[in-house]
């Protein structure tokens, strides 16, 4: 027989405040996401930039205006290689060193990984979004930390997914670093010596960040607790 002394704990799903905290941070992610993806193509390069998908072959292609207001097709993408429809471009330095803005288009996951797989991460998102929504409504109302973190992944892969279905790529502006390099002549496998050649977005920071912390909370939970010391719930 329960307790009477024991507090019910309801599962966040069936908690108010648990799951509009998790409704806000996902939808505010999100909508940063998109937000700042669209502002940085219509601003960094110097000419607003439109992505489409050519509806006879699939292929990305970039279109701007003429003189009249009007969108042209100025170039297509490679099938391989969407950030090939975009102009060249030298990009925005938001700080010095730290931080500057460039487009690219990144047919892969974090980091460039899985290059070209655009269904399969589709896929997987979807699978994501239905696991991570299962998790939390089962988890404990309490956890407001879990489901912050949960949030943030969902928003993330949402954000990537709807530019993989759009533009058969993720859109990347954001360059950690720029011009500094490794030390020693040092490079990465590929031949890119800066010490942060990856050009990410709010999607991607909000997935690494997440998945950190997702971790470290996963990690500090299977610590052994000392004798006589009752979990938190």
């Amino acid at each position: 027989m329960p307790d009477p002394t024991t507090p019910i704990v309801k599962p966040a799903g069936r908690h108010l405040h648990s799951v509009l905290l998790f409704v806000c941070v996902f939808v505010g992610v999100l909508a940063a996401d998109l937000f700042f993806k669209y502002w940085s193509f219509d601003h960094v390069a110097g000419e607003p930039i439109v992505l489409g998908r050519d509806p006879a072959d699939g292929t990305t292609r970039v279109q701007l205006r003429d003189d009249a207001g009007n969108l042209v097709v100025s170039q297509r993408a490679r099938p391989d290689e969407p950030a090939t429809a975009i102009p060249h471009h030298e990009g925005i330095t938001v700080v010095p060193k730290i931080l500057a803005l460039k487009l690219t288009i990144n047919t892969g996951a974090v980091f460039g990984l899985g290059k070209g797989k655009q269904w399969a991460f589709v896929i997987i998102s979807v699978l994501a979004v239905g696991v991570i929504s299962f998790v939390f409504y089962k988890s404990n109302s309490k956890s407001r930390l879990f489901h912050i973190t949960l949030a943030m992944i969902l928003g993330g892969a949402l954000g990537n997914m709807y530019d993989r279905v759009l533009y058969n790529g993720v859109r990347d502006m954001c360059h950690l670093f720029p011009g500094v390099k490794l030390p020693f002549g040092w490079t990465w496998p590929g031949g890119a010596s800066d010490i942060y050649p990856w050009i990410f977005n709010i999607a991607d920071a909000a997935l690494v960040v997440g998945v950190c912390i997702l971790l470290v909370l996963t990690w500090r939970a299977d610590k052994p607790k000392p004798a006589g010391q009752s979990t938190p719930g």
